[in-house]
């Protein structure tokens, strides 16, 4: 409808509808956002997985190296 054929509960439910999706929106991006700060945390937890694996390996292999002494 052009915009002077609207009556005035087309332009009250036109408004509705308006907010509604801005609504809808915000709250896709606040999810978006979430799963975002997930993603990070999972990146950042399998990284220091990694630098834990490989710290472990080189204690290990430094350990077998070594001989214990009594003193």
């Amino acid at each position: 409808l052009i915009e002077f054929q609207k009556t005035e509960a087309d332009r009250v439910r036109e408004s509705l509808l308006l907010q509604e999706l801005i609504q809808v929106v915000n709250q896709r991006d606040e999810l978006v956002s979430h799963m975002d700060d997930q993603e990070k945390a999972i990146e950042e937890d399998e990284e220091i997985v990694k630098d834990l694996d490989v710290s472990l390996a080189d204690i290990s292999r430094n350990s077998a190296n070594e001989k214990c002494v009594i003193q």
